[in-house]
C-alpha cells in the first residue's frame, strides 16, 4: 500500500510551484475615499500596500467587497511584466504580502478569513469607510 501523500505547499509559497501568469481586469472607474487614501499614503506609507489595495479593490465583488483568490495570484499580478530585453524585475514575496495584509487589517481597511488559509486560499473583505454613504436605489414597478 502506498503511503499517503502530504499536501504540497501553496503556489508562490516557499517550496511550492511558481505562480501562473494572471490577468488584470481594470475597472472603468474606481473611487477611493479620503479616509482610505489617508491610511494608505500617510499612515502605512508602503507602495506595496497601495498596489495591493488597488488590486484587491479592482478584483473584489462590487456589492459585497469580497475578494477570493490566492497569494500566488496577487504575487503574479504585482510582478512587472517581462521586458523586451533584460531580466524581469521581481515582485513581492509571500511574506511581504502577508505583512501588507496584516497592516491593512490592523488599520481597518480590510478583514481576512482564516479558514482554508493552509490550502493557499485567500478570502478578504474590504471594509467600507465610516463616512461612506450608499446611494438610494430606484425601485421599478414594471
Amino acid at each position: 500500500m502506498n503511503p499517503p501523500k502530504r499536501n504540497a505547499p501553496a503556489a508562490g509559497a516557499s517550496g511550492g510551484r511558481a505562480p501562473l501568469p494572471a490577468t488584470l481586469f481594470v475597472p472603468r472607474f474606481a473611487h477611493y475615499s479620503a479616509e482610505v487614501l489617508h491610511v494608505l499614503l500617510h499612515v502605512l506609507r508602503d507602495s506595496h500596500a497601495l498596489h495591493l489595495y488597488t488590486l484587491i479593490h479592482a478584483h473584489c465583488c462590487f456589492e459585497t467587497g469580497e475578494f477570493y483568490g490566492s497569494y500566488a495570484r496577487l504575487m503574479e499580478l504585482m510582478t512587472p511584466p517581462q521586458p523586451e530585453r533584460g531580466k524581469r524585475r521581481s515582485g513581492p514575496s509571500y511574506w511581504t504580502l502577508r505583512r501588507c495584509i496584516d497592516d491593512m487589517e490592523r488599520e481597518g481597511l480590510m478583514r481576512r478569513s482564516t479558514s482554508n488559509e493552509a490550502q493557499g486560499q485567500l478570502r478578504l473583505w474590504l471594509t467600507p469607510p465610516k463616512t461612506m454613504h450608499t446611494p438610494k436605489q430606484k425601485n421599478s414597478f414594471a
